[in-house]
């Protein structure tokens, strides 16, 4: 996940990473799906939700996933509830 002014400036999006979100493949339908925003001071702006939807838009087009897993240690209460107001279980 890139901030986008650094983005545009550096076309590697290393100098502009904020974050990362990866895919792990299970079966042929399913992911594991991790997200974090690393830096502090991007947090609570959106970027977690935009970066989770938008790949889960590509991965179940392109993959033809239909279930995605977020593997959460309870006691991340943040990231618990990130994921349960987007519908996780």
């Amino acid at each position: 996940i890139c901030e986008k002014q650094a983005w545009l400036t550096d076309k590697s999006g290393v100098s502009g990473m904020i974050g990362d979100i990866n895919l792990f493949f299970g079966d042929q339908q399913e992911a594991e799906i991790n997200l974090m925003i690393g830096e502090e001071g991007w947090r609570g702006k959106g970027l977690a939700s935009e970066a989770l939807l938008l790949t889960m838009i590509y991965a179940t087009q392109r993959f033809n996933l239909r279930q995605f897993i977020a593997k959460i240690k309870i006691e991340n209460a943040p990231a618990v509830a990130f994921f349960q107001k987007r519908g996780f279980k």
